[in-house]
């Protein structure tokens, strides 16, 4: 199961299925924000090479829509504009010491990860309500198995980080009627009605969860802790940045990375 853990006087969750080394960062790592390259926080950067061996990221800035981005040991660039980052890792990339991330206020993110003999590739996608609705978890598997490598559906496993939850996430009819209009009725079952059915609670990570086994990811493939960065606490103080809950703070973010 996924799980708080400490390392270095940090606090943050990490993943069973997922080997590679990872983490999605917490208040005590201090505001991660996009581009990554300069120490927004010197905590926090000065413990990276600590925690991954190498202070060399990559990162996604998210649009809020479906671009994923493929990139290798030959890719330039440092930051992408792009809601996803699938690194392909060769047998020839023995020496690359590289960190894919992104960051997150409330959306969910996955984290994706195939490591086999002599090949790994690892992902991180941003899955806002907007990506959700047009399922870039979806996209992102149908890249990695429609690739020339042919790569499996049972060779992958995600951490799914869900976001913001259900009893948190208010939307207006205009998003309901969006979800509605796309897919089959049973998707609202992932909606619930408040204030009279004029507004609903949405679970993103359910919807996630739904199109990810809708292609065929089992469920054992899928690890999910249950936290959610708006309402989760400790010691009666929240431990995940928020948009929706700090209103006075909204553009600080959690960081979601994975070493390569």
């Amino acid at each position: 199961m996924a799980k708080i853990v400490q390392f270095g006087g940090f606090r943050h969750v990490i993943f069973e299925k997922i080997k590679s080394r990872h983490l999605i960062t917490t208040i005590d790592h201090g505001d991660v924000k996009v581009p990554l390259l300069s120490a927004n926080s010197d905590s926090f950067y000065s413990f990276l090479p600590h925690f991954f061996g190498t202070d060399n990221v990559i990162v996604a800035h998210c649009q809020h829509g479906t671009k994923i981005k493929t990139v290798t040991k030959k890719s330039a660039e440092r930051v992408y504009k792009a809601d996803g980052l699938l690194y392909w890792y060769l047998p020839t990339d023995k020496k690359l010491q590289k960190i894919v991330a992104s960051t997150t206020g409330d959306c969910p993110h996955l984290i994706i990860e195939i490591s086999l003999k002599n090949f790994k590739i690892v992902g991180v996608v941003h899955s806002g309500w907007q990506g959700t609705l047009d399922n870039i978890a979806g996209q992102a598997i149908n890249m990695l198995t429609n690739s020339k490598m042919k790569l499996s559906k049972k060779q992958i496993n995600i951490g799914l980080w869900p976001g913001i939850c259900q009893d948190c996430y208010e939307v207006g009819d205009e998003i309901r009627e969006m979800f509605e209009k796309k897919y089959s009725h049973h998707i609202l079952n992932y909606f619930r009605p408040i204030n009279m059915g004029k507004s609903w609670k949405l679970s993103l990570a359910g919807i996630i969860r739904h199109q990810l086994k809708e292609l065929g990811i089992k469920e054992k493939q899928i690890e999910q802790p249950d936290i959610c960065p708006c309402c989760y606490e400790e010691d009666g103080q929240p431990l995940f940045f928020s948009n929706r809950r700090d209103d006075n703070d909204k553009e600080k973010r959690n960081g979601v990375l994975i070493k390569v």
